[in-house]
């Protein structure tokens, strides 16, 4: 039948609004890939290369698995105050592994041990947040959470230990943390 002359204008202009490029960006979102990581550029200070530096106020998400191959370097570290970084469902990995299976922390045998952690919040009072996903094979801790929350996480075979924070106001909710050898959460 006829169709209005209204009606495709409508619909050509939500087409168009759906396949508009960047619609991620202008929400304000920054996102963070591997290529990105390895290009750098995330945020001012952020220089090719891990660990991606953020370094500003903000929501921050991963677009893809993050893979760090040097036992020695962070994945992200967060120097800023109200950033809020979603691994999106995305794993951040490091090199390492920690088992066998059913073993006590104590038994846990790490293929990597180092200081470079999964995820550094630096900000010791930050109200910063890390959420959904999973953080693993790092020779330290898989998140050092410094003052902020951590949700909905999965923290496994890190050599320090799972998730960590010197602080007196982190939050943890709804994660799991298992074969870290060291502590699972530590506050």
């Amino acid at each position: 039948g006829n169709v209005p002359n209204f009606a495709l204008i409508v619909l050509l202009c939500s087409v168009e609004w759906l396949l508009a490029p960047g619609a991620a960006a202008s929400d304000g979102v920054i996102e963070i890939n591997q290529a990105q990581a390895l290009a750098g550029g995330v945020t001012p200070s952020d220089t090719p290369g891990f660990p991606v530096t953020i370094d500003s106020a903000g929501s921050y998400v991963l677009t893809g698995n993050l893979y760090v191959a040097s036992p020695d370097q962070s994945a992200i570290v967060v120097n800023s105050s109200w950033a809020t970084l979603d691994l999106g469902g995305f794993e951040v990995a490091g090199p390492g592994s920690c088992g066998p299976e059913g073993s006590t922390a104590s038994q846990l045998t790490c293929t990597v041990s180092s200081s470079a952690s999964g995820i550094v919040f630096n900000a010791p009072n930050s109200r910063s947040r890390v959420q959904n996903g999973t953080v693993r094979g790092f020779g330290a801790f898989g998140v050092e959470l410094g003052g902020g929350t951590a949700e909905r996480l999965q923290v496994t075979q890190n050599a320090a230990g799972g998730i960590s924070s010197v602080s007196s106001s982190p939050s943890v909710f709804d994660s799991q943390v298992r074969l870290n050898r060291g502590h699972g959460i530590r506050i």
